[in-house]
């Protein structure tokens, strides 16, 4: 079936086709309305039979009697209403100039004609005038005519393939006649309940607005394309995408919004859910709920970045959560990345782009948590659990984590193996650079097999990172000769013992912190503080005398008072054979912060 994009639904001035009064006040009504294939005619002739009997009853007004309405019900057609004519003068200014009798039109912003759905375009007129075309939030289209002649046409039109207006569609189901697109500067509004279907291959290409509301994005029948969005400043929000091929497709933009979407019972077993292709979108809570023969989550390629947050993506049956190519550079943060058939994220050939990694949960992935390949990632405060490796590097990727005084923060458990290096890989999980620790204070450990492990000429330095206890257990790392190094020499004595105060890792705090008896510091002055920090020191409880002693050269103290309680910590670390205290040529000591 060929359908035209300009389906039309007309009014028509022609006689006195009736006359019928109210109150004894006569009213003429020049009107008769059709639809674009002349099917439906509304006429003398067959307004009985649509209205019913009391049909002259149905002439009513509104509560200020300025305009007076051809009434049916809901299921009325689209009107010609006609001005009251004692309402004329407080009028005048709107139609200052014209010849009485005045109209007004009015068509609904969306309707089904010929079968699909029609999105109001504008008005068409012949021999008549038209001012103040305006949509109302009832769902209408307004406008005031002057009709010329008897032979007046004023015609309502109406476009299958673009949404000209900002329009809201009702609850309902909406089908719509092939692809169509949103221009910039409209916004397509949903409803709760309501739901648009597409023909196979089509899709609902957005460059204004997308407002869902709730609504349901699926095809007629089998499967359709999804949602195109390749204008920048584009947005879609609050949607559920069902049953398309590549549900989400983001080309060639510096800026779009994609807040609220959900992806469910889609294949896009060739592709993926998400495709982010040299563009910089914000996306946030995000949905991707996979099945059997689902791919990909989400794909950033070709010099892409922006951000993807507090999303879920979960059960992709044949791939992997999130793919990083191609220079990209994207954010991913306080997401939850799990349950799928490969690598919760995987970046390959990456060349210069260095995606930011924080804050996510990445597990139960059949392979890795995430997966390098001639590729770079920073990582911070991520755990990565449940996977076969939870963060595994290969020919020739660089990993870091944390930075200048900063803690990593990252969580890698629970896997088969922690962390894998291999070909000339490199991995930078915790360092002491002699002035700052720089990642320090992860934790990898309960690994089934190794927590770390290095090969073909790779690196792993982890130092001042929790292994799971104190020493590590040696038998827990391995590199297949001495090419390869794995450097966890400096390791925590314990994982709340993180040498970076203050950081994420650890703060530094005596609250709830008793020592004997149930004494608590009566407070943060420096006299409490010594005297508690005493205390604890002498009955053993180092890590509360150490919070202490923290406290005290944080706080503003004379200098007395910090060279006394930096002795004093000193003294603390040997009482408690702490490694993280150090030695170097130069100083007397060093306490790490």
């Amino acid at each position: 079936m060929t359908v035209s994009d300009t389906p039309t639904f007309s009014f028509t001035a022609q006689s006195e086709a009736l006359v019928v009064g109210k109150a004894g006040i006569p009213t003429k009504v020049y009107f008769s309305a059709e639809d674009q294939s002349g099917s439906y005619i509304l006429n003398q002739a067959s307004i009985e039979d649509y209205l019913g009997p009391n049909w002259r009853d149905t002439l009513i007004t509104n509560d200020n009697s300025t305009w007076w309405y051809l009434a049916g019900g809901s299921t009325a057609p689209d009107e010609v209403v006609k001005i009251h004519p004692n309402y004329l003068t407080s009028l005048n200014d709107r139609f200052n100039n014209w010849t009485p009798p005045y109209y007004r039109v009015r068509a609904q912003a969306v309707r089904i004609i010929g079968g699909y759905t029609a999105f109001f375009s504008g008005w068409n007129v012949s021999s008549a005038n038209i001012r103040d075309d305006r949509i109302s939030s009832d769902g209408y289209d307004y406008a005031d005519v002057e009709f010329t002649s008897s032979n007046a046409v004023v015609t309502a039109q109406y476009k299958y393939y673009t949404v000209t207006y900002s329009t809201t569609i009702p609850s309902g189901s909406w089908p719509m006649a092939g692809s169509v697109t949103i221009p910039s500067g409209v916004t397509l509004t949903g409803s709760s309940g309501a739901t648009l279907s597409f023909p196979s291959g089509s899709s609902l290409t957005v460059n204004g607005a997308l407002s869902g509301g709730g609504m349901d994005l699926t095809p007629s029948s089998g499967t359709w394309t999804g949602v195109v969005v390749n204008t920048s400043g584009a947005s879609v929000a609050n949607c559920t995408i069902s049953e398309a091929t590549l549900p989400l497709n983001i080309s060639g933009v510096s800026s779009a919004t994609i807040s609220g979407v959900t992806i469910n019972n889609s294949n896009f077993s060739s592709g993926e859910a998400v495709s982010v292709s040299g563009s910089s979108p914000t996306i946030s809570d995000l949905t991707i709920d996979g099945q059997s023969g689902s791919a990909n989550g989400v794909a950033y390629t070709n010099t892409s970045g922006g951000t993807l947050s507090n999303s879920t993506i979960e059960s992709l049956g044949a791939g992997q959560g999130i793919t990083i190519q191609g220079n990209s550079s994207p954010t991913i943060s306080g997401n939850t990345i799990e349950h799928n058939y490969y690598h919760g994220i995987a970046c390959w050939s990456d060349g210069t782009g260095i995606p930011d990694i924080e804050s996510n949960t990445i597990e139960y992935n059949g392979l890795d948590g995430l997966m390098l390949d001639q590729s770079a990632a920073y990582l911070l405060n991520d755990q990565s659990s449940d996977n076969n490796v939870g963060i595994y590097c290969e020919n020739g990727s660089v990993i870091s984590t944390g930075g200048q005084s900063q803690a990593g923060g990252n969580t890698i458990t629970n896997n088969t193996d922690g962390i894998g290096a291999t070909t000339n890989s490199t991995v930078s999980f915790g360092d002491y650079t002699g002035r700052w620790y720089d990642g320090t204070c992860n934790s990898i450990y309960g690994n089934t097999t190794y927590n770390a492990y290095a090969s073909n000429t790779s690196s792993i330095t982890a130092g001042y990172d929790w292994w799971g206890q104190s020493p590590p257990d040696a038998s827990k790392f391995w590199t297949d000769n001495s090419s390869s190094t794995i450097d966890y020499t400096e390791a925590l004595s314990s994982q709340a013992n993180c040498p970076i105060s203050g950081s994420a890792a650890q703060e530094v705090t005596l609250s709830g912190k008793t020592i004997s008896g149930g004494t608590t510091p009566s407070g943060n002055d420096p006299a409490s503080l010594f005297q508690f920090a005493r205390q604890a020191r002498e009955e053993g409880e180092y890590g509360i005398a150490t919070a202490a002693y923290r406290i005290l050269l944080q706080d503003s103290i004379s200098s007395p008072q910090k060279e006394r309680a930096l002795f004093r910590l000193f003294n603390v670390f040997q009482l408690s054979c702490d490694s993280t205290i150090h030695r170097r040529p130069g100083y007397l000591f060093e306490i790490p912060w």
